[in-house]
């Protein structure tokens, strides 16, 4: 264990006082409660305003407590402000009150006391670039190397994020693939819609070029319109506080065979997870049945004519069943049990199709 390591200091009464009428913003935390989970999406930050926390980064599998930290220092600032995975876990090291702050609650600051929230974003920024400093000194680098490695998954956190992905829809489901889509903007070279208002996307970056996207929509957050018709979410008792859809999943041409698709469907399952997500639903075209088989999907509903997918079948994934095994970080080992799983899926259902048939024919020959 290192030795403490207090961060620059952010005036927290000041922060409290300014947003102290919101629900929600101050939480309580027990000892040993998880604060930030290594890996996971966030889309909110806490400011630490009594006790003090541990930062454990895992290496290579073992958790390594390293950093204490308290009153007075943000924790999960880096991941509010870029949108990548938690760089370490946050552990509460005996009783913790700490401050929420999210996207809304930041914005009503910026209107009500901006001196206050700019001096609150610059500290954020410093604080976030000195973590990152240490985490390079302190984490071993990882012993997968490659391509692979160098694919990141981020959570959109800002327009030009955003938009990074929606050009990239618009470049596979129009240019590459020549459908034809309504929401298609041909001038801007865009796919965007009204899910994409309040949904959570995820982009896969490798280096600066973004090689694949995934959209994820929370049916508690706001209306997903017709997607809970088509997917019969209805019905299901988690429908809508624990219920998801996931649409917008592209990866370009040159990617496809390696584990980029799988590392943004594990960060959707952590994200799904982490936010008690107990249902997620996703359509596929027929032919790709097998893979979100293998991934744990199972179908839940007749297929339908998808406006840019053509015929397409609704799926649904038990989140608590199988989040866990899907939330793994993919290496090459991972990428091919899958690849094998589902092609067994599909050597399965092949099978079983000719036998119904024979005995379709056996039938009739009697």
């Amino acid at each position: 264990m290192t030795q403490p390591t207090v961060w620059t200091d952010v005036d927290t009464e000041s922060v409290l006082a300014a947003i102290e009428e919101r629900d929600g913003t101050l939480q309580q935390f027990t000892d040993g409660e998880i604060l930030r989970r290594q890996g996971f999406h966030y889309r909110d930050l806490f400011l630490v305003v009594k006790g003090r926390v541990a930062i454990e980064i895992d290496d290579q599998g073992r958790s390594v407590r390293r950093i204490s930290t308290g009153p007075g220092n943000p924790i999960g600032e880096i991941g509010f402000l870029n949108g990548c995975s938690a760089t370490a876990t946050v552990v509460a090291d005996g009783e913790v009150t700490a401050v929420r702050i999210d996207d809304q609650i930041l914005s009503q600051l910026e209107s009500e006391n901006p001196h206050l929230a700019g001096r609150l974003l610059r500290v954020l920024a410093e604080t976030g670039t000195r973590r990152l400093q240490n985490s390079t000194v302190l984490a071993k680098p990882s012993a997968r190397a490659g391509a692979d490695a160098q694919v990141e998954v981020l959570l959109c956190r800002s327009p030009e994020m955003l938009h990074e992905a929606q050009r990239l829809r618009h470049a596979i489901y129009c240019g590459e693939l020549g459908r034809s889509s309504p929401h298609a903007d041909h001038d801007a070279g865009t796919i965007a819609d009204d899910l994409d208002r309040f949904a959570h996307v995820f982009v896969a970056r490798s280096g600066s070029e973004t090689i694949g996207t995934i959209r994820a929509n929370n049916a508690a957050e706001g209306e997903i319109g017709l997607l809970a018709e088509l997917y019969g979410m209805r019905g299901s008792r988690h429908f809508p506080g624990a219920t998801s859809v996931v649409t917008k999943f592209a990866i370009a041409a040159g990617h496809r065979g390696g584990v980029t698709a799988l590392k943004l469907i594990a960060a959707v399952a952590r994200y799904a997870d982490n936010y008690a997500v107990r249902e997620c639903y996703i359509d596929c075209v027929p032919g790709l049945l097998h893979y979100y088989r293998a991934l744990g999907f199972e179908i839940c509903g007749p297929a339908f004519l998808h406006r840019e997918n053509g015929n397409s079948v609704p799926m649904r994934l038990d989140v608590e069943r199988h989040a866990r095994r899907l939330g793994r970080e993919p290496g090459r080992l991972g990428l091919t049990a899958f690849v094998l799983r589902a092609k067994i899926i599909k050597l399965t259902g092949r099978l079983g199709h000719r036998f119904g048939r024979a005995q379709s024919t056996a039938r009739g020959a009697a």
